[in-house]
């Protein structure tokens, strides 16, 4: 499962899997960044990032475990400035298109064929979420959130929250752009590209 992560503020918390998202033309010099900050990287517990970790000159990073990179670090680097800059552009780019209108209610009852869709308030997804290709390899899935984005923390035995991809859809041809916080709970299997203007926090288990 490809994912990218481009925000301000990012913490790992104990165990978690991150893999980059595979290049496409509009994330540019982001294309390559597993994971990428603009303030704050810190991470606790044991962490694995397949893809290129990195930060601009200005913030701040803590790794109070164990940080296993398969990628280049470029911590206080300008190459992550300018990845942020193609990463803002993208996130403009969506923010701005039309689109429908979705809750996160009908996304978990009926799932969701490709497009670009809004929601106004705050998304919490928990099960599993359908998203179907229709057919189409290169189907885009865009989804546009005014508040916050987040998962549970479910009690094991319980299972956690989980996207399945079908009939052709693909992790890199998913955008989830956040303007408030993004939280994924323990147990949490994500796939996309997340864009966000908050902080994301990943508890331990997560899978992106």
């Amino acid at each position: 499962m490809n994912k990218l992560l481009l925000l301000l503020n990012l913490f790992l918390i104990a165990t978690i899997t991150l893999s980059k998202a595979q290049s496409g033309p509009e994330l540019g010099k982001s294309s390559t960044f597993a994971v990428l900050g603009s303030s704050y990287v810190s991470n606790t517990g044991t962490t694995g990032v397949t893809g290129d970790l990195g930060l601009t000159p200005q913030g701040v990073f803590t790794d109070d475990g164990n940080l296993l990179v398969r990628g280049n670090r470029q911590i206080n680097q300008p190459i992550a400035s300018e990845a942020l800059q193609d990463a803002q552009a993208v996130y403009t780019y969506y923010r701005n298109a039309p689109g429908r209108t979705f809750h996160d209610t009908s996304l978990k009852a009926g799932g969701s064929l490709p497009g670009i869709f809004h929601c106004t308030g705050n998304v919490h997804l928990d099960g599993i979420v359908v998203l179907d290709g229709n057919g189409d390899v290169n189907s885009r899935f865009v989804f546009v959130i005014d508040g916050d984005l987040t998962t549970p923390s479910p009690t094991p035995p319980a299972p956690g929250t989980g996207l399945l991809l079908q009939n052709g859809a693909q992790a890199k041809n998913i955008f989830w752009i956040v303007k408030g916080r993004v939280h994924l709970g323990n147990s949490t299997s994500f796939q996309g590209t997340i864009i966000s203007e908050g902080n994301i926090r990943m508890e331990s288990g997560v899978n992106l």
